[in-house]
Parts: C-alpha cells; structure tokens; sequence
C-alpha cells in the first residue's frame, strides 16, 4: 500500500515539473515574440533615422531596406526564441538542425516562387522588347523621356537629361504598348 501511495507521489510531482516546464516554455515563446516585435520597431525606427534607404545605390532603392533590415533582425530573434522554445519542452539539439534546415529549406522555396513572379514576366517582356526596340533608340515612358542604353533580360537601362533610370521589363512593356 505504501508503494502505492509513493508512486501517486512520484507521478503527481512528475506531473507538476511537466506543467511547470510546458508554461516556462510557453512564457519564453510569448516573451520571445514580444521582444521580437520591439526590436523591429526600434530598429525601424533607428534605420529610418541613419537615412539606410537614401544611402542605398539607386538599383537597390526600389527595395524598401528599412523595413527588410530590421524584418530580418526580427526574425533572428524568432528563431533563436523557437530554438530556446525547442530545447525547453526537450527537443534537443539533436533536432535543432533538422528544424534549421526545414525552416532554410522554406525560406528558399518561398523567396524562389516570389523571385519566378517577378521574373518570368519580365525575362518574356525583355525578349519582346527587344523586337519593339533597339540600344540607342529615343523613348518616352510616361512623362520620362530618354535614351535606352542597354536591354537586358530583366531590366532596361534609359539615360535620361539629368540621371539613369532602370525600369523593370514588364512595367516598360506595359508603356510600350
């Protein structure tokens, strides 16, 4: 009978670590996030303040690096707070990697499919373009008009008065027509 009484003692207090490391667990993963979002609104904010994107050169420019920047610094402190989360509820280092991988993997897979909606269109629009067009030709997009100084498969390059100017094929495409 003692016996029995001991191991409802054993199982009580086995359960009560248990509860005790799925909320410790659940409290880092909540307080991770927090900390996660925090940081990238500071770190929006003090990007905006340095001037990143107006230090950027003009190809980069039509990527909003303020808000990419501190994204990434974000999602660094999200998956260091899943790894903690991770090892806390007893997934060991063991898994670690093959949770890394899967997540890389992901991210690959996604920036892939976003970088083919993109370029696909403007890779058709390129060699389409360069039927209607030549190197040297005068153009007016818009209110712009200027020189084409080169054709590329995803990107043309029109020298206007004042500056250079890079349009996306498909955009430049769209004004053609």
């Amino acid at each position: 009978m003692v016996n029995f009484y001991t191991n409802i003692i054993q199982m009580a207090q086995s359960m009560q670590l248990y509860i005790y490391n799925i909320g410790a667990s659940i409290t880092i993963l909540l307080v991770g996030l927090v900390i996660g979002l925090l940081v990238k609104k500071i770190s929006y904010k003090i990007i905006g303040e340095i001037g990143l994107n107006q230090l950027a050169p003009k190809r980069i420019k039509k990527y909003n690096l303020q808000r990419n920047v501190s994204n990434i610094i974000s999602y660094v402190i999200y998956l260091i707070t899943i790894i903690i989360f991770l090892d806390r509820i007893g997934i060991g280092y063991r898994w670690i990697p093959y949770f890394l991988g899967g997540v890389l993997l992901l991210l690959i897979f996604f920036s892939l499919i976003v970088w083919l909606k993109d370029a696909i269109p403007s890779f058709v629009a390129g060699v389409s373009i360069k039927k209607i067009v030549r190197p040297g030709d005068k153009i007016k997009v818009q209110n712009i008009s200027g020189k084409i100084i080169k054709i590329g498969y995803f990107e043309t390059v029109i020298k206007t008065e004042d500056e250079t100017l890079y349009f996306v094929n498909s955009l430049l495409k769209k004004s053609l027509n």
